[in-house]
């Protein structure tokens, strides 16, 4: 996902989470590295997402969320709703 998390992209979200579920993937990681704004309904397909994969028996995780995306899920409280993963090493000093 890139940009906004409004409109179209939250019905696409939403979608391709439920083909993911549908053909039985196990972990479904969504890229949100790049959200610049989510609104209440980027918000409300990402839970739709997260749900219909874990329906089906798999993992929801969202891939190194930007800034803006995690602040919105902290203010609404949903921070721990998702799994979140990182792509970044570190390397102990």
């Amino acid at each position: 996902m890139s940009g906004e998390l409004v409109g179209r992209a939250c019905d696409r979200v939403e979608y391709l989470a439920q083909v993911a579920a549908d053909a039985g993937a196990a972990v479904v990681r969504v890229d949100a590295s790049s959200v610049t704004f989510a609104g209440s309904d980027g918000v409300r397909s990402l839970l739709a997402a997260r749900r219909s994969v874990e329906d089906a028996g798999g993992i929801f995780e969202l891939l190194e969320p930007s800034r803006p995306l995690v602040r919105i899920l902290v203010v609404l409280g949903l921070a721990d709703f998702f799994e979140v993963t990182s792509t970044s090493t570190s390397t102990p000093a």
